[in-house]
């Protein structure tokens, strides 16, 4: 992961996106690995012919290898000693970090000569790193910032304050190129003789903090209020401030959504019991920012029903393995090749696995077919056959408690006390919303299933105590409202509120940041608008096209090709264009 380290972490962010990486002459390439697990591992890097290695205890970080301009393709190998005490390359390797996505790291089936103690001995080298090349450009000078952000229709008022703004931020040029830092988080499981990657190294972050010195704490504290000073600053600038401050704002939830993301990845995982499994999957899907986040690093136990192959022989393959427990098709496991399967279980594997009691770990998603949820399994270290000698994984067990439904309107708190008509408490939520959930996964099972078109007189008969809304989902449909006595009739009703991302999406367009930056925005967002005339009116007026504006609608048609890599290069473009004006 690409990360600035300068002052505010706020600041970093946003100027890793929009700037290079430091002020240099030369751009430089340089490429570390982090042992993010408790095995000692040796890292190889083989380029032109030539390897070096280093070894990395448990927390520690090594750069392999660094150079100025360009890095050659070099192969990486991880090495490490196995359960059996046996030293060598790891049998299998988790998918692939998500900077892999665009060519920078890939698969390999290469070898090398390694030294290992005295002797030399061929190693697979597994991955290929190919890095990009660092850019340089020109920065400084006269400052067209403001001026270029402007509203279409300015005022003369906005013109002026524009111009002094950018008078007083300009600065003597000077040549500024990035500097690139990957790095290669691994863990190892010696029991499986697997390799996984990781998105953070928490045991290194801890380990180089506790390593700085009281003048190295001090320093930093003094660049992050340096950085939070130039927020305020810019956030409160007449005329552009505004722009600003939305800018900065999208930064700040690139910034939480990574902190969510590093809590996620540190969590330890949590056993769900089947019982709880339909408001589990529920509550780990349902998008409601009042609530506590929903732990997804689980692990369950259950006895296999069946194993069946979907969209085989395509790049959507999966082989589902589904529970007997599990009669509602809330969750399953999953893997895009049948290795770990006939590895553990034999080439008949879909007839012996029926009936055993396994253990699968892993954090949920949506990869598995004909179920709610489900858990990809990637390396074997996740999946285990219970029997005798084996004991289950210690684990926390998750109930509905963890992770409480706020009371949906809530009696004012100045209303007189009312005995029967009291607010339900949050399990008769609870309650209610796992018999939604148990009609909803009614309905898909039976939509599944081909039959003849319904009469009306085989219509599905509704849930008692939920009121269905115009929706394809009749869980998110369910309204669910604590019991009151009739209210006087409603005022007039308001005029619907716009969605604030569409207008921050309006700020974004007139301070002519790249679509494909904000479309970025929308895919993790992965929330959909509904659009009225007048927001679609005002969106193509500050620019927008049909494709940002369908992207708003349905963030699922934002195609592969919308990356952090692309977005960030088109922000590159975008700045040289405008400074070349």
């Amino acid at each position: 992961m690409l990360r600035l380290l300068l002052g505010a972490a706020l600041l970093s962010i946003l100027v890793s996106v929009w700037l290079p990486l430091d002020a240099a002459s030369v751009g430089t390439v340089a490429f570390q690995v982090c042992n993010a697990g408790k095995t000692d591992v040796d890292a190889f890097f083989s380029q032109s012919n030539q390897v070096t290695g280093k070894h990395i205890g448990p927390a520690d970080c090594v750069t392999i290898a660094k150079t100025e301009g360009r890095m050659a393709p070099a192969y990486v190998g991880i090495a490490f000693v196995d359960a059996k005490g046996q030293w060598g390359a790891a049998r299998r390797q988790d998918l692939l970090p998500e900077w892999g996505s665009d060519g920078i790291l890939q698969r390999s089936t290469q070898t090398a000569l390694v030294k290992h103690g005295a002797a030399s001995v061929s190693l697979p080298m597994q991955l290929l790193l190919q890095p990009a090349v660092p850019e340089c450009h020109q920065t400084g000078g006269e400052s067209f910032s403001a001026r270029n952000n402007l509203p279409l229709y300015s005022t003369t008022s906005q013109r002026i304050d524009a111009e002094n703004w950018d008078r007083a931020h300009s600065t003597p040029g000077e040549l500024v190129c990035e500097q690139l830092v990957y790095t290669l988080n691994v863990d190892v499981y010696p029991d499986t003789k697997e390799l996984t990657f990781k998105k953070f190294c928490d045991s290194c972050d801890k380990k180089m903090e506790a390593s700085l010195t009281p003048e190295e704490r001090a320093t930093r504290q003094r660049m992050a209020a340096t950085g939070d000073a130039m927020i305020r600053n810019m956030e409160s600038a007449p005329g552009i401030g505004g722009i600003m401050k939305g800018a900065f704002d999208l930064g700040r939830q690139e910034l939480a959504k990574e902190d969510q993301a590093r809590a996620a990845e540190l969590a330890p995982a949590m056993r769900v019991n089947w019982s709880d499994m339909t408001m589990y999957v529920y509550l780990a899907f349902r998008e409601d920012h009042r609530m506590k986040p929903v732990n997804r690093h689980i692990v369950v136990q259950g006895t296999v029903e069946r194993v069946s192959v979907s969209s085989p022989n395509t790049p959507y393959q999966r082989f589902n393995v589904y529970f007997k427990e599990d009669s509602n098709h809330q969750l399953a496991f999953c893997e895009s090749s049948e290795d770990i399967l006939r590895e553990m279980f034999g080439p008949n594997y879909s007839t012996v696995m029926v009936g055993k009691v396994v253990e699968v770990e892993g954090t949920i998603g949506k990869p598995c077919h004909d179920v709610n949820a489900g858990i990809q399994v990637s390396v074997a270290h996740q999946l285990r056959v219970m029997g005798p000698g084996v004991a289950p994984m210690v684990a926390h067990v998750w109930s509905p408690a963890d992770n409480p439904i706020p009371v949906t309107n809530p009696a004012p708190v100045a209303a007189p006390a009312r005995p029967a008509v009291a607010a339900a408490p949050a399990s008769a939520n609870q309650a209610e919303l796992a018999r939604v959930e148990a009609a909803r996964v009614a309905t898909v099972r039976r939509d599944s299933v081909p039959r003849a078109p319904a009469t009306p007189s085989q219509g599905a008969t509704p849930v008692a105590g939920a009121r269905m809304t115009p929706s394809s989902d009749p869980l998110a449909a369910a309204s669910i409202t604590p019991a009151r006595v009739p209210a006087a009739p409603a005022p007039a009703q308001a005029a619907p509120v716009r969605d604030p991302l569409v207008n921050n999406v309006i700020s974004l367009l007139k301070a002519k940041i790249p679509e494909i930056r904000i479309m970025l925005m929308l895919k993790q967002r992965n929330r959909p608008l509904n659009l009225t005339g007048a927001d679609r009116g005002e969106l193509e007026n500050a620019g927008a096209s049909e494709n940002l504006i369908e992207a708003m609608i349905n963030p699922a048609s934002i195609g592969p090709e919308v990356t952090p890599q692309a977005a960030a290069a088109a922000a590159r473009q975008n700045a040289a264009a405008q400074r070349a004006r």
